[in-house]
């Protein structure tokens, strides 16, 4: 009985394992799309992945760039204001120096001037004191 009833189930259970075979394959070629079509997508994202990596790669090296001469330019102005500055300063410094030389010899003129006058003064006191000293010997001189 037990031959018969392994027969019998397996007598039944061939027809479905024959569908299930069946079905097992197109199964298999759908997964094996599905599977292709998976990869095919994986595949396509890495790709426009990796084109837009390189594009904002590219973007900002071009951006660094551009910033990077922009710095240049505005250190270049920036140097150049400070020198000008420092040219401008050095300038007024030497008008300032060369006034006060003027000045100087200016007043230095003045005293050699003032001193000469003064000289002149003197001596024309210490003429007239003399004179004024003879005057008196020759008065007194006549008196006697």
């Amino acid at each position: 009985m037990k031959k018969r009833l392994i027969a019998l189930s397996v007598a039944l259970l061939v027809p479905f394992a024959a569908t299930a075979l069946a079905d097992e394959t197109p199964k298999s070629d759908t997964q094996q799309q599905v599977e292709k079509r998976t990869l095919e997508s994986r595949a396509k994202a890495t790709q426009e992945r990796e084109a837009y990596q390189l594009k904002r790669d590219k973007a900002r090296k071009l951006e660094q760039q551009q910033y990077a001469k922009t710095r240049a330019a505005q250190k270049r102005k920036a140097d150049a204001e400070r020198k000008a500055a420092k040219d401008r300063r050095i300038a007024e410094k030497k008008l300032r120096n060369a006034e006060k030389s003027a000045e100087k010899a200016a007043y230095k003129k003045q005293e050699a001037e003032r001193k000469k006058t003064l000289e002149a003064h003197k001596l024309k006191q210490k003429q007239e004191r003399e004179a004024h000293k003879q005057q008196g010997k020759v008065d007194h001189a006549k008196r006697m």
